[in-house]
């Protein structure tokens, strides 16, 4: 049965396109380790020789029971570092291809303790996470910017970004991040750089949009959301 699960969950990779597994079982006991274990292994060995990535969550404690800070026991442990997400996901929608697709998840360190991130990785190479700190002060705020890339791949795709903290406890938080590059819609360049400005200064770019489908198919709206931008259609 355990061969079986295991060959479901690859070959459901697969068919998504995944680059690998990110296993997160709930409510894991004690008594479950050497099985769990197991599992990893045998999952680990089959997906390293269809040359795919696995990765696991272990929940963050020091003993098997407990109610101290340091010793919670399951996904208890996990609590104290979800909380300092206000969102764990975000779905991107409909993206034209070439677009710049970024969104910034808010990390807010609400503790006295300070807070340090060991490590961040995505499941899958459509989304590139970057952080723009990685140890947080009691008080502190950090981003981590999730570029969609919209140039490489095309159709839908979903991510898992795995945060990693390492202080002041072990702890792992998952971000899902989806979205859906048409094909029929292309941006061409995909972003804009302005570079520096001088005050009082214009400066122009232009976006070429290029789609392929319906002859009646035309933009009906564009615009910024920044008021520092003026955009219009020609």
């Amino acid at each position: 049965m355990r061969s079986a699960h295991i060959d479901r969950l690859i070959e459901l990779a697969k068919e998504d396109g995944l680059d690998g597994l990110d296993l997160d079982y709930e409510n894991m006991h004690p008594e479950n380790r050497d099985l769990f274990s197991a599992f990893v292994k045998e999952t680990s060995e089959k997906l390293h020789g269809e040359n795919m990535l696995l990765g696991a969550a272990v929940h963050a404690k020091r003993s098997d029971g407990g109610t101290g800070p340091e010793d919670w026991f399951g996904p208890k442990a996990q609590d104290w570092a979800e909380k300092m997400f206000d969102v764990r996901e975000h779905d991107f929608m409909s993206l034209a291809r070439g677009a710049k697709a970024e969104y910034r998840f808010v990390i807010k360190n609400h503790y006295k303790h300070q807070v340090h991130i060991s490590s961040v990785r995505s499941s899958c190479g459509c989304t590139d996470p970057r952080l723009s700190a990685r140890t947080l002060q009691p008080g502190e705020t950090a981003f981590l910017v999730t570029e969609f890339n919209t140039i490489r791949f095309d159709g839908a795709h979903n991510a898992t970004v795995t945060v990693t903290f390492d202080k002041p406890y072990q702890a792992e938080v998952r971000l899902q991040i989806k979205g859906f590059v048409r094909k029929d819609v292309v941006f061409s360049p995909g972003r804009i750089e302005l570079g520096l400005v001088d005050e009082g200064a214009t400066v122009e770019k232009k976006v070429v949009v290029t789609y392929a489908g319906r002859s009646d198919w035309k933009i009906v709206d564009i615009r910024s959301e920044n008021s520092h931008f003026e955009v219009e259609l020609n």
